[in-house]
């Protein structure tokens, strides 16, 4: 009995050792991203009345816990060391949508070949306009599921906003089913995550857990977050191991998506001008004229010089009912030679058309994975 209590207590200190390091991470995120605002404002990194403020609220809010004062301010002093260090760096900020420890966050490492910052939103929308103010150098956008198909709302604000599609990278997603610490299978009443994430892993919930409701949420890792909050002990999420990790939950069951070929397709975007890719791809959007084989015609040039088309789907044209723009993708620099000529012919039969991006071509890699 003893020894059940006593391994029942070291797990239950694990989980906060796991939440203390993901707090940390989070907060040189912060610091990071405070030194570019700094920066920007011309200021130094080293605030010496901000450190002060630091500690005597650290050292107060220590005495109330019944904690030592001064071991909790030589904590928090080199915590703040720390942070000088970060901001000192000048770390790309990315932008994501959703929480730490989503998807998107799993494919920045792929996508870029640096250490970065993470910076969580909320919607689409948020994360664009970051990239607008500047807040941002980079955002990390899924562009479309080999299950379910496009996220249309990422095509959309493409088109809609100046911004330039750096790099492509293809994801294998797999989907964990996650708990709080004391939580059991048999007790679960709720399962919660992004619709997409609950329709990847219908057949699982519906042979597994029959009897329990699926409720949509903003976000996956976001679904893990409040979990992690204490938001219904009878609750579970379904979210990457990343998520687990970072909030402390306890995997039930990993691998619960129903297609095990389950390919994330995300994009890497920027305001800032792309790099020569030595292995092009190229992203437009079009519109044809309302002309009986007006479409035909448009693609006609790519078939004739040979131009793999990878993507064409059609999406509704706003403020136009009944008229669409098509979104295409292909092998090849849009800019030049054959790609370059094949476009041009395009635009005899064009109404409008603008390149979203050329960039390097992403590898389908089945080894890379989100948990």
């Amino acid at each position: 009995m003893s020894e059940r209590k006593l391994e029942k207590l070291r797990k239950k200190m694990d989980d906060i050792d796991s939440k203390l390091i993901s707090l940390m991470a989070d907060r040189l995120d912060v610091g990071g991203h405070i030194g570019k605002v700094k920066r920007g404002m011309g200021k130094e990194v080293r605030d010496e009345q901000r450190r002060e403020d630091v500690l005597h609220h650290a050292e107060e809010f220590a005495k109330e816990r019944n904690l030592d004062p001064i071991w909790v301010s030589e904590m928090m002093q080199k915590l703040m060391d720390e942070s000088e260090k970060v901001q000192e760096k000048n770390i790309p900020i990315v932008a994501i949508q959703g929480e730490r420890g989503a998807y998107s966050e799993a494919a920045i490492g792929k996508l870029l070949q640096e250490k970065a910052i993470v910076l969580p939103c909320e919607t689409f929308l948020d994360v664009f306009d970051v990239l607008k103010s500047g807040e941002a150098e980079y955002a990390v956008l899924p562009i479309e599921n080999s299950t379910e198909g496009s996220v249309n709302q990422v095509f959309d604000l493409l088109t809609e906003n100046n911004v330039n599609i750096h790099k492509e990278a293809f994801l294998r997603v797999e989907h964990c089913l996650m708990v709080a610490n004391g939580t059991s299978l048999a007790s679960i009443q709720e399962v919660i995550s992004h619709p997409q994430a609950l329709a990847q892993c219908r057949h699982y919930l519906e042979q597994k857990l029959p009897f329990v409701k699926a409720v949509p949420h903003y976000d996956t890792a976001g679904a893990a977050k409040t979990i992690s909050q204490g938001k219904g002990r009878n609750v579970a999420a379904i979210a990457s191991k990343i998520a687990a990790k970072h909030y402390g939950l306890r995997l039930l069951e990993e691998n619960i998506e129903d297609n095990k070929n389950n390919f994330t397709r995300f994009l890497l975007v920027s305001k800032m001008p792309v790099k020569e890719p030595e292995n092009p791809k190229s992203s437009i959007v079009f519109s044809v004229k309302h002309e009986a084989g007006a479409l035909f015609k448009a693609m006609e040039p790519f078939s004739k010089k040979g131009i793999n088309l990878t993507k064409i789907e059609s999406r509704p044209k706003k403020g136009a009912p009944w008229n669409y723009v098509f979104y295409m993708d292909f092998e090849g620099d849009a800019r030049k030679g054959k790609c370059a000529e094949a476009l041009a012919e395009l635009g005899k039969h064009a109404s409008e058309q603008r390149i979203l991006g050329v960039y390097e071509k992403g590898v389908m890699d089945e080894t890379v994975r989100t948990g």
